[in-house]
């Protein structure tokens, strides 16, 4: 990518041909060992070409050299052509469709100075976009294109068809200048999606689907404000669209007097988490239609692009609105913690809580990420009081939730199901807790694993626990090992220590099983009575229980044990790893730190 508008200037052409004097600028997208590809307009390989043809002209020059013409649309319709210039190297222009009314950009074109020798000007042109447009032909279809406000002296000249404008910030084509208009003070700029639409061969790679978090930012704090000040439709008909992408969401989320600004706000922050962007789009998609003015749809129909482009989505036309239940499933609430710092017990939290089958994040558990003091009893129980307060503001009792605390490794033998509610009740007897490992998703070679794991044990014996549910003796490491390497046992109830080495490789047992990919393991803190415990789970229902009931059966043994003062017992002390990599995942701290290598990488 080109550093600087300076850096830009280099991939600028002039394109000729041998009909007359006409002229116009052009752009490199790709170069490799045979030479580059050039995006200008349609109507300029039109005007210099004597073919009647423009596809299948053969006389057009770019910087002196002979041009191929891979695409070329029209004037009335898409005006883009793209040309392939055999030993031509150019540095090129990162190409994305973001583009926003009122953003600052730069037209960078040529003007001939020279006709014998090929000279040119060219001279970058300060500006901003204007209103996003539509041109309509008769056939009724329509090209979107950008105004251009021209903000430097020097106008769009003679030649500055086929430039490229480029956003000021990003330094990515937006679009291609290709109409002027008051003597240069203004303009149009074909949108580069369109680009497609001529050739829909263009690899994936040359579109950046990237924006900076300054794009995303004025989309969300200029756009929607802009578009629904004064709504062209009512805001139940919005609410009624949202309750399509969460039923019943009237207690989850959405204020029953929730305006406008409040619900798309609500609606744009789902978009921006990855499981959020489906709902959000098909949703936008829906209420398009329903808008009367033509210039609110067309910033709408924009929005969605950008949305979009962001995520990678590239067609639009397969999104719909989920077909969802019509009672969300349990209530979740996934919190991770990771370490302040590598010393001491203070760790950083971050939590969300979701609702729905679609996994739509609602709100935000300690918003300011203030540390935790793991180690505080008075720490944990306010956490706690606070989340139960959470709860109760969406309408959803602590009884009915699942507290999914994803921790560090080093961290998932915490007796987080321990933990105090404002009641000096364990939350573990009240609630369903699960731990998963926050190192499981940070490397693509711990989630092969971990998803290969997990599609084998919910397919195994009609998803009962019997035949995957392992009992393994204290020093049966060479079990332990063999079970996990040949894929057996994918759930493990682990007898040893959790910081316990497997021999001969040291390795730690849990760090071990993460790295194999185990989602499901069940293990006890306190090894006292132990043998009669596993007696009595060997000969309990649990072993016959669907997977899908093991978190609340652990939670319900935990909470009998402690009506029945029994916490000596082992089974009060029972943890859960419960990894389901199809449940969404806490987005990523803000720092990185170091994590355990799977098996076999360096």
């Amino acid at each position: 990518m080109l550093g600087s508008l300076e850096d830009i200037l280099d991939a600028i052409v002039l394109i000729k041909g041998s009909k007359n004097d006409a002229f116009g600028s052009g752009f490199a997208i790709k170069c490799d060992h045979e030479g580059s590809w050039i995006i200008t307009c349609a109507h300029v390989v039109k005007a210099v070409s004597v073919a009647e043809d423009s596809c299948k002209a053969k006389d057009i020059k770019v910087n002196g050299k002979p041009a191929e013409v891979l695409a070329c649309g029209t004037f009335e319709t898409v005006d883009l052509a793209l040309l392939e210039v055999k030993g031509l190297f150019l540095p090129t222009l990162t190409i994305s469709p973001v583009g926003q009314f009122g953003l600052p950009c730069n037209i960078v074109g040529g003007t001939e100075l020279n006709d014998k020798e090929h000279l040119k000007r060219v001279e970058p042109l300060d500006g901003s976009l204007g209103r996003a447009i539509y041109l309509t032909t008769g056939d009724g279809k329509s090209t979107k294109a950008w105004r251009l406000e021209i903000e430097s002296k020097t106008k769009l000249e003679e030649g500055y068809s086929g430039s490229p404008v480029i956003c000021a910030s990003t330094l990515h084509v937006m679009g291609v200048a290709s109409i002027a208009e008051y003597e240069g003070d203004r303009g149009f700029a074909v949108s580069i999606t369109h680009l497609k639409d001529i050739y829909p061969k263009l690899p994936s790679d040359l579109l950046c689907a990237q924006l900076s978090p300054s794009v995303l930012s004025w989309e969300k704090h200029t756009v929607l404000e802009d578009i629904f000040r004064i709504p062209p439709i009512s805001e139940e008909e919005l609410r009624t669209l949202c309750q399509q992408v969460l039923p019943k969401s009237e207690p989850h989320g959405i204020p029953v007097g929730a305006g406008f600004l409040d619900l798309l706000d609500w609606l744009f922050d789902r978009g921006r988490l990855p499981d959020g962007r489906v709902p959000l789009l098909a949703v936008l998609q829906e209420l398009a239609p329903k808008l009367k003015d033509q210039e609110t749809r067309d910033k709408l129909d924009h929005y969605i692009e950008l949305v979009a482009t962001h995520f990678g989505i590239n067609d639009l036309s397969a999104l719909t609105l989920p077909q969802l239940e019509e009672t969300p499933d349990s209530p979740a609430l996934m919190l991770e913690i990771w370490p302040t710092s590598s010393q001491g017990n203070q760790y950083n939290l971050h939590g969300k809580v979701y609702f729905s089958t679609e996994r739509v994040f609602i709100a935000c558990v300690r918003e300011d990420e203030t540390a935790l003091n793991v180690e505080d009893d008075s720490d944990v129980t306010d956490l706690m009081v606070e989340i139960k307060e959470k709860l109760e503001s969406f309408g959803v009792n602590e009884n009915n939730v699942v507290i999914e605390f994803i921790l560090p490794l080093g961290q998932l033998s915490w007796p987080v199901e321990q933990w105090k509610n404002d009641l000096d009740e364990p939350i573990g007897i009240i609630s369903t807790v699960v731990v998963r490992s926050r190192e499981r998703y940070r490397n693509q070679s711990f989630i092969t694993r971990w998803q290969h794991g997990w599609k084998t044990l919910c397919r195994s014996y009609d998803n009962a626990l019997e035949q995957r549910l392992s009992f393994l003796a204290e020093d049966d490491w060479r079990q332990v090992r063999s079970q996990l390497q040949a894929g057996n046992g994918i759930a493990l109830r682990f007898v040893p220590d959790l910081d316990a080495p497997i021999r001969p490789s040291e390795k730690n047992i849990v760090n071990y099983m993460l790295n194999v990919g185990v989602p499901v393991a069940l293990w006890p803190r306190d090894r006292e009575g132990l043998d009669g415990f596993i007696a009595q789970l060997n000969n309990a229902p649990i072993s016959q229980l669907p997977l899908k009931e093991l978190p609340s059966i652990t939670r319900d043994v935990r909470r009998q044990l402690w009506e029945q003062k029994e916490e000596n017992s082992p089974g009060y002390h029972l943890t859960l790893l419960w990894d389901d990599p199809t449940r969404c995942l806490a987005d990523k701290p803000k720092h990185d730190d170091e994590f355990y290598q799977a098996p076999g990488q360096a």
